[in-house]
C-alpha cells in the first residue's frame, strides 16, 4: 500500500468540511459556478503515481453542498482511477493500492 498524509491548514480544512456539509454561502462563495473546483492538491508517491484530491461545487452551489473526490494518475499523467464522490473532505481517499489521508496540520 502506498500511503500519503496530506496536511491542510486547519481554517481551510474546517471551511471545506462546512462546504461539504451545507451549501457554501457568503461573499467569498457568491461567484461559485456549478462544477467549480474549490480545492485541488496533488499527493505524489515514490513510484511517480500521484493522486489529486478535489473539492467541487455542486450543480446548484447555492442549494447543495460541495462534494469531494480523489483521482489517481500514473507516472505518465494518465488517469487510472478515482474514488466515489463523497461529502466529507477530511479522511481517506483510496484508489487500488494508493491512499491519501487528508488531515489538519498540527498547530
Amino acid at each position: 500500500m502506498n500511503n500519503y498524509a496530506m496536511k491542510v491548514d486547519p481554517p481551510l480544512a474546517d471551511q471545506l468540511e462546512r462546504w461539504c456539509d451545507k451549501p457554501p454561502i457568503g461573499p467569498a462563495t457568491m461567484f461559485l459556478s456549478r462544477g467549480d473546483v474549490v480545492f485541488d492538491e496533488e499527493a505524489h508517491f515514490p513510484d511517480k503515481y500521484f493522486m489529486i484530491v478535489q473539492v467541487i461545487a455542486s450543480e446548484e452551489p447555492d442549494k447543495e453542498p460541495c462534494w469531494t473526490q480523489g483521482v489517481l494518475f500514473n507516472e505518465h499523467g494518465r488517469e487510472c482511477g478515482f474514488t466515489e464522490p463523497r461529502e466529507e473532505f477530511l479522511g481517506e481517499y483510496q484508489v487500488g493500492n494508493y491512499c491519501v489521508n487528508v488531515e489538519k496540520e498540527d498547530g
